[in-house]
């Protein structure tokens, strides 16, 4: 099966059984699945909001420190459930599991990681839309991994990754051109940071395929989340560490770290953008095929130009609400309510 439980290693098996997901219809699945993934959406475009604001402030933590620290609450954050009395009946967590929370730790820290790396050497508006490529690259990867995709979802894909670099050329506009304009390195045009960006990219794009595995073979969605968590925070930790080697202090990595402002910020991106839509994605994908849920996901720069506008006070150009609106109708393409495509198994 594509993603079915019954190939999946035993040693992943018991919680839910996702044998029937084929049978729902796509109303439900659109009341839940879809539905939790444009809420995830939200949330992580909610962090790009969040993170313009801590690193407004005066002395605001290095991407390592800030990482870190976020991290480490999110992992606080999953704490009451790991202690919580466990349930007789449930089986205990084997190997199997603990290579998948170690394996979305890994992809999930590449995915930022390397954004972050290819940072230094790229364009902040060209890595924007670099990264949103996931949106076809995660259909593609699926192919690979023999998964079946619905025209309507390589439509979505196109239609979608049309709408993100719409937005994105609308938000950066001359710089956007000035930064295409300097990429006269490596390979076809694309410089360093263009490839490390489009590789975080593929990285978030095995992130979400993996999941939707795991989450088909019945892993437990909130502790694979919590392990996923902590480990993240361990290898954050040991990018401050690096850091603080380099620079030669710790302190140094967040110079307002006094700021109550600067904690509150990190901490609504720990529980909201993090441990919250970390878990809410894993439900999700329970229900909605990896490729499909990219589409829904790519809202995520739409959510982060509303949240702009609301919350900063920036402006909506004319062309950024295209790309939105090619995004909307892009998820509900790839959802099924548009009758394409909902007829399919998934």
């Amino acid at each position: 099966s594509k993603n079915g439980a019954s190939s999946a290693p035993a040693v992943l098996r018991g919680g839910k059984d996702s044998s029937n997901l084929s049978e729902k219809k796509p109303s439900a699945m659109l009341a839940s699945g879809e539905v939790q993934l444009l809420m995830c959406a939200f949330l992580y475009g909610s962090l790009t909001v969040a993170f313009r604001l801590l690193y407004s402030l005066d002395g605001p933590p290095a991407p390592s420190m800030a990482s870190f620290v976020r991290g480490i609450l999110a992992a606080l954050c999953f704490v009451p459930s790991l202690l919580s009395k466990k349930d007789p009946n449930e089986k205990a967590l084997g190997a199997g599991f603990w290579w998948a929370a170690f394996e979305l730790a890994f992809w999930n820290l590449g995915a930022q990681g390397l954004l972050n790396a290819g940072l230094l050497f790229t364009e902040a508006s060209r890595a924007s839309f670099l990264t949103q490529t996931s949106v076809v690259l995660t259909p593609v990867l699926s192919l690979f991994f023999g998964e079946k995709i619905g025209g309507n979802v390589w439509a979505a894909c196109v239609l979608a990754l049309v709408g993100v670099v719409t937005i994105a050329q609308a938000e950066s506009g001359a710089a956007a051109a000035g930064a295409a304009a300097a990429a006269t390195t490596s390979i076809g045009g694309l410089n360093l940071g263009d490839v490390l960006c489009l590789a975080g990219a593929a990285s978030w794009s095995m992130y979400i395929l993996r999941l939707a595995r795991f989450a088909s073979a019945g892993v437990p969605s909130m502790a694979l989340q919590a392990y996923k968590t902590i480990i993240l925070a361990g290898m954050y930790g040991m990018w401050v560490v690096y850091d603080a080697i380099v620079g030669g202090s710790v302190t140094a990595l967040w110079a307002g770290a006094a700021s109550v402002t600067a904690w509150m910020i990190i901490a609504y991106s720990a529980i909201g953008p993090g441990a919250v839509a970390d878990v809410m994605q894993a439900q999700a994908q329970e229900k909605v095929k990896a490729s499909q849920a990219n589409v829904i996901l790519s809202a995520e720069p739409l959510m982060a130009a509303l949240l702009g506008v609301l919350i900063l006070g920036e402006t909506l150009p004319a062309a950024a609400a295209v790309g939105g609106a090619l995004i909307v109708v892009a998820s509900l393409l790839a959802s099924g309510v548009l009758g394409w495509g909902s007829d399919k198994a998934k």
